[in-house]
């Protein structure tokens, strides 16, 4: 009795170059592929937030509160140390020869809350819709030409008159509070050419106070 084996060999090779090759490239199209992350802070006195796109985590948010409170430090009136607060506290004559400066603004565009600031808002919990943010900047340089062009006429009465009417609560009876922490009831009548803010009391008397010199509860 004799037996007779056959033997029959398969070559592997490609195959395990191409399982190696499909595993390699879908471990590059994974590393491609776009993931969302987010940045959350404190700036400006209010929050911010920012959404990138990007394969993956870019580590920049040190990076982003350097620049924020770089800016704060130069233009925020949240802080009575910074550039800006220096210059609005600052005697006027000492400021004469200036003959430009830097206009900062902040404005919550669609931001829905804001974390520890209860009295925070944005155009869209106040008009209760959404808005094309593109469009608010074109409106705002447009608004803001505007604005200057008057300045540049020497029109201030009609300026004044047209920005106190945009003043919060004029009008109505308010409660403030200076910084010792006393209350008191007043109505805000407008602004003086100095910039301050006026207040009628309750005696009747007309009384102005500096800018942030005074809290406003709502």
């Amino acid at each position: 009795m004799f037996s007779l084996l056959f033997y029959s060999c398969v070559d592997n090779t490609n195959t395990n170059g191409s399982k190696s090759l499909e595993k390699d490239e879908s471990s590059r199209k994974n590393s491609l592929e776009s993931k969302f992350y987010t940045i959350e802070g404190f700036a400006q006195g209010t929050t911010y937030q920012i959404k990138y796109e990007a394969s993956h985590d870019l580590k920049i948010k040190r990076e982003i509160d350097s620049l924020l409170q770089d800016f704060d430090w130069h233009l925020s009136t949240y802080l009575d140390s910074s550039l800006i607060s220096d210059f609005n506290n600052a005697d006027v004559q000492f400021y004469c020869q200036i003959v430009s400066s830097i206009i900062g603004i902040g404005l919550n565009v669609n931001q829905e809350t804001f974390n520890q600031l209860p009295q925070a808002t944005s155009m869209y919990l106040s008009a209760h819709k959404k808005f094309d943010v593109d469009s608010v900047f074109e409106c705002l340089l447009e608004q803001l030409e505007i604005q200057l062009n008057k300045i540049e006429a020497l029109a201030m009465a009609s300026l004044k008159k047209e920005y106190e009417s945009f003043l919060f609560r004029k009008g109505m009876i308010s409660v403030f509070e200076d910084p010792s922490g006393k209350r008191f009831n007043g109505i805000i009548q407008g602004v003086s050419d100095q910039g301050e803010l006026i207040i009628e009391s309750e005696t009747h008397a007309m009384k102005t106070f500096q800018p942030k010199a005074l809290k406003l509860l709502f």
